[in-house]
């Protein structure tokens, strides 16, 4: 998917209000809203996950993870990426959950 494609698809997602445009409130500042780059922009899409989805986010993540790691990760090493995923990853698993994500052809 192209950034501006997973990004339009988490916004989709997002509790009404939260959002104006690609513009969010953190903190008292306005923002644009880039969860691709930005991990406080990504935990609060995490966040809108419903908890009987959060196993399945665990999973799409942890495939990324290994995938981009050529497979070669095992515990406790992949805990630790697991842990320190950045944003990308994050929004990939988080879009794959919810059954977002298109593969580019």
């Amino acid at each position: 998917m192209t950034p501006e494609a997973q990004i339009t698809a988490i916004c989709s997602v997002m509790p009404k209000g939260f959002l104006f445009g690609f513009k969010w409130c953190f903190q008292g500042q306005w923002k644009i809203f880039d969860p691709l780059n930005d991990l406080n922009a990504m935990h609060a899409a995490l966040k809108s996950l419903p908890k009987s989805m959060r196993n399945r986010y665990v999973n799409e993540l942890q495939d990324i993870i290994q995938r981009d790691n050529d497979d070669t990760l095992v515990q406790p090493d992949l805990d630790f990426y697991w842990c320190n995923a950045p944003a990308n990853q994050m929004s990939e698993a988080f879009l794959r959950t919810l059954n977002l994500w298109t593969d580019e052809q």
